[in-house]
Formats: structure tokens, C-alpha cells, sequence
């Protein structure tokens, strides 16, 4: 835990500065808005030739600054924690004991200047079960991923993309059989790419097309089967070269836009075997302010490792948190 704690320390130093470049970027303009109101005003306002400081607006220009920061930039939080119960005693028919809880974080930052933009997203989910006072993992991700582009035009850009994909903690075959089947960085998943993006204004598709993509797959945890992620024996990173495409949406539904879903779609092949498949569903159901129901789907394919396709389901009721500012 401390080592995947230390981790996603240094991945946000990285990867802040970029998603956050330009929320301070409205320099401080006194003296440049005081030399060029010199040619406006008549001497009466001048001392030794220069702009009288009272003359200069503060407040008009915080105001700009408030506004350009909130033009160019799109910020997104969210924060829940759902969870369920199920408790039995002196129950004829029988039963378990059980308690789930699911604790989520996503954060979107989005930044727009002219021809250049950047995108941050990060996803944190983690969720327990405890079943006759025996606990067991059940959900465990850590998912960040940035982007920068530079527009050809209205809809397509030139962009490079970088993702990072884990777990922070031990995670085993079931509740019975303690058989450890991954832990932080085994396995980690790293996409690097550079390609062109389509993101035509008012459509909820972001879809990056990538003919040089780099793809890495970790198994830093010597307890670690490497074999199990398609890693060769005797090493710990497998290094694959190809062509990828990631496809993003996103859009609201309802008369209030109380449902919100997201999908993102990344398939990468290195052109001697099938393409790895990595497709991530949410809906979002905001029932109150505070209270919300999510649906979660995924589905993984990844041949050098398995050859059956990997599904994970979830619905959940719980107490949130959402921020946006625009």
C-alpha cells in the first residue's frame, strides 16, 4: 500500500503541472494597462508623465482574471461512497453475514487556449467486502491518464497521450483460496502514444487514432505469476510497438440530466497477435444532490494472458459528492 501511495505521489507531481498550466497563466498587468491608458488620459492625470496608480482598476482586472481561468479551463470532481448490509441471526433458512462498501474518486481537468489544450482525468475506485467477519478485496483500481493536442483544425489535432493503469494492494483469487493473483505494479499497464484526434465541438465522441503507440506491462511483484499478464518467465516488463485507438464518450441524458454515462474504449495490437481490448462502462443515476446509483461495467481481452474474455459488473446505491464549474 505505501509503495502504490508513493507512487501515485509522484505520477500527480508529473502530471498536475501539465493538467494545471494554466490556471494562473493571466500575468499581472498594472503596468502594462498604465503605459498604454497614457495615451488616453490628458496631463491632469499624469505625474512625471506616467499613469497615476489610483487610475489603474484592480477590481476589472481580477474580474478579467476570474473569467479567462474559467473560459480556458474545465474542472470536474466527484466523490462517493456506497455500500451495502445483510445481516442474519437465529435465521432458520440460513445465510451468510455480509457488508460491502465502495469508495470512488474521479477528477477531470480540462484546459483550452487557442489552438492548444490538455486533458487530465483520474480514477481511483476501492471496495471491500466482509462476509462473516472474513474480508476480501473486491474492487481495486488506480487509473490516470493526460493528454496534450494542438489543433489542425476545427475537429482534428495533433495530440500525444499517456495512461497508467493498477492496483493498490494484494489482491487474491476468492474469499477461500488466498492464492495471490496480483498486487501493486503486477499487474501495471503504461500507453504511450502520438497520433490525431478527432473532438469536433458539441459532440460527446473524443476519438484519438495512433499509428506509433507504446504499450508496457509491469509485474514488478516477484510473488507474481509473470506468465499469468502475458510477461515472459524470468522477467518483469513486456515491451510491445504498434498502432492503437482510444475512443472516449461521454453525454447526459434526462430532463435534468440526472443520468450521466461514460465509456472509454482502448485497443492496441502489435500486429503479430489479436489486439488487447480494454472497454470501461459508468452510468450515473443522481437520484438527490447527495445520493446516487452507479452501474459499472468492463470488459478486458488480452490473448497473451488469456484467451477468455474478462468481464467485471457492479450496481450500487450510495452517498456522493459531485463539483463542476461549468
Amino acid at each position: 500500500m505505501k509503495k502504490s501511495l508513493r507512487f501515485l505521489i509522484v505520477m500527480a507531481l508529473i502530471m498536475w503541472p501539465l493538467a494545471m498550466s494554466a490556471q494562473f497563466s493571466i500575468q499581472r498587468q498594472e503596468d502594462t494597462k498604465i503605459n498604454d491608458m497614457n495615451n488616453i488620459f490628458d496631463e491632469d492625470f499624469r505625474v512625471d508623465g506616467e499613469m497615476k496608480p489610483e487610475f489603474f482598476d484592480r477590481a476589472a482586472w481580477m474580474a478579467e482574471k476570474r473569467r479567462v481561468r474559467k473560459e480556458r479551463n474545465t474542472f470536474e470532481f466527484k466523490a462517493s461512497l456506497e455500500g451495502s448490509m445483510q445481516q442474519f441471526e437465529n435465521w432458520q433458512n440460513g445465510g451468510e453475514n455480509t457488508l460491502s462498501g465502495l469508495g470512488t474518486v474521479y477528477m477531470n481537468h480540462k484546459y483550452k487556449k487557442e489552438k492548444f489544450s490538455t486533458d487530465f482525468t483520474m480514477n481511483l475506485k476501492y471496495g471491500m467486502n466482509v462476509i462473516d467477519d472474513k474480508s476480501f478485496k473486491n474492487v481495486d483500481l488506480l487509473s490516470l491518464s493526460g493528454s496534450v493536442s494542438r489543433a489542425m483544425n476545427d475537429i482534428w489535432s495533433y495530440s500525444g497521450v499517456v495512461s497508467f493503469r493498477s492496483q493498490f494492494t494484494d489482491g487474491f483469487k476468492s474469499r477461500t483460496d488466498e492464492t495471490l493473483k496480483s498486487a501493486f505494479m503486477a499487474p501495471g499497464y503504461l500507453d504511450v502514444s502520438l497520433g490525431f484526434t478527432y473532438n469536433k465541438k458539441g459532440s460527446p465522441f473524443h476519438i484519438t487514432m495512433s499509428p506509433i503507440s507504446g504499450n508496457m506491462i509491469f509485474v514488478k511483484d516477484e510473488r507474481i505469476d509473470p506468465t499469468a499478464y502475458g510477461v515472459e518467465e524470468g522477467k518483469t516488463t513486456l515491451n510491445q510497438a504498434g498502432p492503437s485507438i482510444n475512443v472516449k464518450f461521454e453525454d447526459k441524458y434526462g430532463q435534468k440530466d440526472n443520468i450521466q454515462y461514460r465509456s472509454t474504449f482502448y485497443s492496441f495490437s502489435n500486429l503479430s497477435i489479436a489486439p488487447t481490448v480494454h472497454w470501461e462502462n459508468t452510468v450515473e443515476v443522481n437520484l438527490t444532490k447527495i445520493l446516487k446509483t452507479t452501474f459499472y461495467w468492463v470488459l478486458y481481452y488480452q490473448k497473451s494472458a488469456s484467451t477468455a474474455l474478462q468481464h467485471q459488473y457492479s450496481a450500487t446505491i450510495g452517498l456522493s459528492y459531485n463539483f463542476k464549474n461549468k
